[in-house]
């Protein structure tokens, strides 16, 4: 059950305010979760183990929380939003190594860096240049019509 709209959190609270009954919500709910999470990391596997979903990861905005793997995507943004009240307009926001057009709250850098799709691809580059790019020598305008 996914609803198509502009975001996929709008999708979420559309679905949210149509689930009838808390059985169905929460179904929905961790359906949602463990799709979003494949989306963001960019598997097509359906499988995932359960100690992947249930181990606890660190916020980046507070080391105090203690998050199941299942649930950082909604957590996240909720301490993302108390992060924006609590600095407002002048947050700081890093570039992202792998895309220079991710730029990430600073908190967040490690964790998108992670998770980012251009990672794999940034790697693979890598990997394939194996070696040293051939330095351009420079020469003298005199010296290629005294030939």
């Amino acid at each position: 059950m996914y609803y198509k709209s502009k975001n996929r959190w709008d999708s979420y609270r559309q679905a949210q305010t149509r689930a009838v009954g808390l059985a169905q919500y929460k179904a929905f709910y961790s359906a949602y979760q463990v799709l979003f999470a494949y989306e963001m990391m960019n598997t097509t596997s359906v499988e995932m183990n359960s100690e992947e979903l249930t181990r606890l990861l660190t916020c980046p905005y507070s080391g105090d929380h203690k998050i199941a793997s299942i649930d950082i995507f909604l957590h996240l943004a909720k301490c993302r939003k108390d992060y924006y009240r609590k600095h407002g307009p002048c947050i700081d926001l890093q570039k992202c190594r792998y895309n220079g057009c991710h730029f990430v709250p600073k908190p967040e850098i490690e964790f998108h860096e992670r998770m980012c799709h251009s990672n794999e691809l940034y790697h693979e580059c890598e990997e394939k240049m194996k070696y040293s790019p051939i330095p351009i020598v420079e020469t003298n305008s005199e010296n290629i019509g005294a030939r």
